[in-house]
């Protein structure tokens, strides 16, 4: 793992399971690698943070050519909050096809990947969205 790379999560815990069902894919998380051992990331109960990475199940999807820019971006959205209502969005649409809520001062996991990488076009993408994005992207290298 290096700068730039993007790190999807397959999580276990219940709130993951529960992702997992109304996402309907295996990624419950996204972060965005600063070095070897810290990532970026939107994560609930906390605002926007630096974290020690501490993931033992993920895949890693690399754009190489803009990697430091990528991780120069990252330090901006430090300090946003959680969006709880964008998550319950999405499960809302699942159940009864309604559309996403976002507030646009708060960030989920996969919108703050979204706005780091500068695409507008994904912010309201779930985890497994935004991974199926990138990785049919020309230029992404993917990575287990």
């Amino acid at each position: 793992m290096k700068a730039g790379d993007i790190v999807f999560v397959k999580g276990s815990s219940l709130v993951s399971r529960l992702i997992q069902y109304f996402d309907k894919g295996e990624f419950t998380h996204v972060a965005l690698a600063l070095d070897d051992k810290h990532v970026i990331e939107a994560d609930r109960f906390k605002r926007v943070s630096i974290e020690h990475m501490h993931y033992t199940d993920y895949e890693i999807v690399s754009f190489p050519e803009d990697a430091f820019f990528l991780a120069q971006n990252a330090y901006s959205f430090i300090g946003k909050k959680y969006d709880y209502l964008q998550v319950l969005s999405y499960a809302m649409k699942r159940l009864f096809r309604l559309g996403v809520l976002n507030n646009p001062n708060a960030l989920i996991c996969s919108e703050l990947i979204a706005e780091i990488l500068g695409r507008e076009d994904l912010k309201n993408s779930t985890p497994n969205e935004l991974y199926r994005a990138l990785t049919n992207q020309q230029g992404a290298r993917h990575f287990i």
